[in-house]
């Protein structure tokens, strides 16, 4: 089966039987929030912040989310070792590598203790590796590759690296979720579409998708570096910058002593300049204000040369003379 051998270029090595095809991850996520698990547990832990379309869906499903806080020192693994022990997890959910919105990634070890803490409290993981195909480095593994418990359910998007209308997604499953997860899929929409899946395997078979991944990879890389080397030339004491080493989509920027987000963002959509603060991105409760995110996924060059200086001006204005926020 092609998708075995494309799985394996990932280090996922799993049967046939153990994977399956999803219109989109977000399906599939959709169905992990609502099925049963074995361990008998009903309530989904999640990293905060985090992908805002997994949080809707769970809300949605009526499923109690609870939050563990991740930020640029890591993951706050004593809170992450309570939860599991107290609070009926059925699955904690985690983007393992690029983080939407942070722009994490997570280190050997993290990994390691994720998967034992695991199997200590009877808990599964649902690693979402939406971006994983343009990790520019060899030895960042998935938290799968790191399973030796059946713990790991691996979700994989096709959307992100070809086309975002494609919507074609794999879950790789432990034995044991297997037939829920079957019962839940079929009759949410019988199956994939075939002609969608069709277009995808001779996309790999042909060898094209490998080119293609092999070349944003680079452009994504290449543009985190200049977007690097921008900012070491626009310093501002108002900001703390985050920009992943390895690539991905996005970076994170603190804006510090004062939470004024939201009036920057305001402020620069008016010069055509988009951002994102992460109110989207957070439970109620562990909302900050502080943060923004800079995405490099449809700028290049000019657009980041000239969006940059821009930003930390009014960055530096909203902090020196203390600009309201505004509703547009």
């Amino acid at each position: 089966m092609i998708l075995i051998k494309q799985l394996q270029n990932n280090q996922v090595f799993s049967n046939c039987e153990n994977i399956f095809i999803t219109t989109g991850s977000q399906q599939a996520l959709n169905i992990l929030g609502k099925m049963p698990f074995p361990n008998g547990k009903s309530n989904v832990a999640i990293e905060q912040p985090t992908y805002d379309g997994m949080v809707k869906c769970l809300k949605q499903n009526n499923v109690t989310i609870i939050g563990v806080n991740r930020s640029f020192n890591g993951l706050d693994f004593n809170r992450l070792e309570n939860v599991f022990k107290n609070s009926n997890v059925k699955f904690f959910y985690t983007v393992s590598r690029f983080s939407n919105p942070l722009g994490l990634s997570y280190t050997k070890e993290e990994k390691e203790k994720l998967v034992s803490l695991a199997e200590k409290y009877d808990v599964y993981i649902v690693e979402d590796d939406y971006l994983g195909d343009i990790e520019s480095n060899a030895k960042s593994d998935p938290i799968f590759s790191y399973d030796t418990s059946s713990r790991v359910i691996y979700v994989k998007t096709f959307s992100k690296v070809i086309l975002p209308g494609l919507r074609i997604a794999v879950a790789v499953l432990p034995s044991i979720l297997c037939n829920a997860f079957l019962h839940y899929k079929t009759w949410m929409d019988i199956n994939t579409p075939v002609l969608s899946q069709g277009a995808l395997e001779l996309y790999i078979e042909s060898g094209m998708f490998n080119v293609h991944v092999k070349k944003i990879r680079d452009v994504y890389l290449k543009r985190m570096r200049y977007l690097s080397d921008i900012i070491k030339s626009n310093h501002s004491p108002y900001i703390k910058w985050h920009v992943p080493k390895n690539g991905g989509f996005y970076a994170g920027l603190e804006i510090l002593n004062e939470n004024r987000s939201k009036v920057v963002v305001n402020n620069l959509l008016k010069k055509n300049i988009k951002l994102s603060d992460f109110e989207k991105y957070y439970l109620k409760d562990f909302f900050t204000s502080k943060m923004l995110r800079v995405s490099v996924a449809n700028a290049d060059y000019k657009k980041i040369q000239i969006a940059i200086p821009e930003l930390i001006r009014e960055i530096e204005k909203v902090m020196i003379f203390n600009e309201p926020y505004v509703e547009l």
